[in-house]
């Protein structure tokens, strides 16, 4: 079957077809060099895009390079593939089981621990971090068999010539510090020698940082005048597509949230009370340790006051918002006969492509031209809280922030802020 043979309806069907293809791919390259059934069984039966996405990575490290582990000298491609958890840990397990043995103790309790600790090891990084590394992994495999060298452990050499080569394709510096934290990652796990470190890698990473130095072009932010606007224009609606999108809005602008943040929100995580609602954060890009953290929301005095748009919405909805509930808040549509009737049963919550889609054409209803994204919503409410003396403590909590340069960044100052500095010279 041939994606070329037809025309997908919608964009996330084709992302899952490609998911679906690589996998396979990547499954009968392992059954190519005799993977165990029992692996590939697990495999299948778990099928957690992370796991995925790692076994694949280590699968095809099996196929290539020696592995170093202290005290044996390295570890040959042949021995590599024969092992039945290469495709789980990146070799990590053998590597933990040649310390072990050069301790001087050897047990099978100590072999079970080592295979325990090999996973907890890969749990050393959030899923999306993982993820991102094994991409970036990835495309420095491809380059580097090409060339006929070393996977792991790197040759620092081939590092900085793989460095070189995305420079000279014109990639951003980002794309050129993923590739680097990747290859690092990869060594890290095994505990090889970092070739990331060498000064040719360091000295072409700064060249990268300033021959691709841009000026920074931020986001305009959205107001609160502009958000009184469109609920007024929206408040008699009855479209439960609309009330999300006000929902997704004033939520996002009122608690600072990140778009990750609003759209993992379930129903056992909004609290309402008579006068402020309390909104409880699971896990946030600045919670690493997952310890969470709750935001507090005022109810307002315009038709965006972000509990009554709130409320509506669930009601609307018939989202379960009692203690407990593991329904997603923010979830996609139902069809039928081309129209949308409300939110679907499943519970899975709105893409990320699809939040910003909706959101951002919602808010150029009110916002015109202006160069928005969904950022503009937490950017707009920290500039707002900022310009009206909120204490800086305060709305460095609210948001989540960590540093204050982090913070600062969010804010744009007004003309007549600026002026008081000059002003204030009395000259």
């Amino acid at each position: 079957m041939s994606k070329d043979q037809y025309k997908f309806r919608k964009h996330d069907n084709e992302e899952q077809y490609k998911v679906n293809v690589k996998v396979t791919r990547k499954l009968k390259e392992a059954d190519a060099i005799r993977a165990p059934a029992q692996v590939l069984d697990h495999l299948c039966s778990h099928r957690s895009r992370r796991e995925l996405r790692v076994c694949s990575l280590a699968g095809s490290l099996a196929r290539v390079s020696p592995v170093a582990r202290r005290g044996t000298g390295g570890l040959s491609a042949e021995r590599w593939a024969a092992m039945p958890h290469r495709k789980q840990n990146l070799g990590i397990q053998e590597r933990i089981q040649g310390e072990i043995e050069a301790a001087g103790i050897k047990s099978d309790k100590f072999s079970e621990l080592s295979r325990i600790m090999a996973q907890q090891m890969l749990d050393a990084k959030s899923e999306s971090t993982t993820k991102r590394y094994c991409s970036g992994f990835d495309r420095w495999k491809t380059f580097i068999l090409a060339e006929g060298g070393d996977l792991l452990p790197a040759q620092p050499i081939h590092v900085a010539l793989y460095i070189s080569s995305l420079m000279n394709q014109g990639s951003l510096v980002s794309v050129v510090q993923s590739a680097l934290y990747s290859i690092k990652w990869a060594h890290s796990m095994i505990g090889a020698s970092d070739p990331t470190e060498n000064y040719f890698v360091k000295n072409l990473m700064e060249s990268a940082k300033r021959q691709s130095s841009k000026p920074i072009v931020k986001k305009d932010i959205v107001t609160s005048e502009q958000i009184i606007e469109l609920c007024e224009k929206y408040k008699g609606s009855k479209a439960i597509v609309v009330w999300r999108d006000l929902a997704y809005i004033v939520l996002s602008y009122s608690g600072f949230l990140r778009s990750d943040e609003v759209l993992s929100l379930k129903g056992a995580d909004i609290e309402f009370q008579d006068d402020f609602m309390l909104i409880h954060i699971r896990k946030s890009k600045t919670d690493q340790y997952r310890q969470g953290n709750s935001v507090v929301i005022s109810m307002g005095q315009t038709s965006a006051c972000p509990v009554s748009v709130l409320k509506t919405y669930v009601e609307m909805g018939n989202i379960n918002v009692a203690s407990g509930s593991d329904e997603y808040v923010f979830r996609p549509l139902y069809c039928n006969k081309g129209k949308k009737k409300g939110l679907t049963k499943k519970n899975k919550p709105i893409s990320y492509t699809r939040a910003r889609e909706t959101v951002l054409a919602r808010l150029r209803e009110v916002c015109g031209t202006a160069n928005l994204g969904l950022h503009s919503l937490r950017a707009g409410g920290a500039t707002a809280a900022a310009r009206a003396s909120v204490p800086d403590r305060m709305w460095k909590r609210h948001g989540g922030w960590r540093s204050e340069k982090a913070k600062d960044g969010y804010v744009e100052d007004s003309m007549e802020h600026r002026l008081l500095v000059s002003k204030s010279l009395h000259l």
